[in-house]
């Protein structure tokens, strides 16, 4: 193990350590099996996102998360001139809301083998009985240590009791990207008010009288939304690096529908993803679904 992980290994033990004083902790998965439509050329180009964060009085949020890209054919050990290059990006990430509609998050982490993505995928088609990525040898490699930095606002346009008009914009930048991402997302919710509770255009509990009996704390939460965005991408170092065969674009649409619930401390979530090409040789425009299970205290 070189000294790399042995430091970020650290980190990770921090994170753990912070579960005594968390309000909520929320796990999400982000793959393309999850979308009905990716069936027949899964693991194509993004393949798989993975995300744990515990978030402390609604503000305060320490996550580690990992993302995973992939030629469309995992089978071929050669690299694959025209395709997406092998990559994996292992982070840590602190962030922080001012607001309920606004959030900023600093990211340290790496790509590259100590991304532990190679690791990662192969344990997990064994699991899963899949086939084995041959091709990690290629990966992409990245700067030594990684530093992204990330600003989301929303707002709300136009709100009513059940539902939500919320134009949205998110900037980041660093050694991973730079993109400019203006968006607009609608919400129809029972109970719910939409913010950055945990990062994303999701929804927060409006609250209920806590005087009003103790069953009212098992009413229902639920939202349903849909929304769209517009990356500008000034850089994308998973399509920009020397490694890298493919011609990026510049304009990428990203469109997303989803449905969540709450039920007294436990929260679920699924979203489905539709981005369009990132770059010119792209075969498939990615589709993918996100599963997203949280408990607050």
């Amino acid at each position: 193990m070189n000294f790399g992980i042995k430091k970020f290994s650290v980190l990770v033990v921090g994170l753990l350590a912070c579960n005594a004083f968390a309000a909520q902790f929320t796990a999400s998965i982000e793959n393309d099996v999850f979308a009905p439509s990716s069936l027949g050329h899964s693991d194509d180009d993004y393949s798989n996102g993975a995300r744990f964060e515990y978030l402390l009085d609604n503000k305060f949020g320490l996550a580690l998360g990992q993302s995973m890209y992939t030629p469309p054919d995992l089978t071929i050990k050669e690299d694959q001139p025209g395709e997406r290059q092998y990559a994996g990006y292992l982070y840590l990430e602190g962030n922080y809301r001012r607001t309920p509609t606004e959030f900023g998050a600093i990211q340290v982490g790496f790509i590259g083998d100590n991304s532990l993505a190679e690791q990662t995928q192969k344990t997990v088609h064994e699991w899963i009985g899949s086939k084995d990525p041959k091709g990690w040898d290629n990966q992409i490699e990245g700067h030594g240590v990684e530093v992204q930095a990330y600003y989301k606002y929303m707002y709300h346009l136009y709100k009513s009791e059940y539902f939500y008009l919320c134009p949205a914009a998110t900037v980041s930048g660093g050694t991973v990207n730079a993109m400019i991402t203006p968006g607009m997302f609608g919400y129809i919710c029972f109970n719910y008010v939409p913010s950055y509770l945990n990062g994303l255009p999701v929804t927060e509990t409006r609250g209920i009288d806590k005087n009003f009996t103790y069953w009212a704390s098992w009413i229902p939460s639920a939202y349903i939304f849909a929304g769209a965005e517009c990356d500008t991408v000034f850089y994308n170092y998973f399509l920009d690096a020397k490694e890298s065969t493919v011609d990026r674009e510049w304009v990428v649409g990203e469109f997303s529908t989803g449905v969540g619930l709450q039920i007294k401390n436990f929260t679920t979530k699924f979203t489905y993803v539709f981005k369009t090409k990132e770059y010119d040789e792209q075969k498939h425009c990615a589709n993918f679904g996100v599963i997203s299970i949280g408990w607050n205290w």
